[in-house]
């Protein structure tokens, strides 16, 4: 599970980074 978790968890992480992106500015 160490290798699926990197994609679901990538998928989720750039979409917190794109909102707190939009967010801040």
């Amino acid at each position: 599970p160490a290798t699926a978790v990197p994609i679901y968890v990538r998928a989720s992480d750039a979409e917190l980074q794109f909102g707190e992106k939009k967010a801040q500015r």
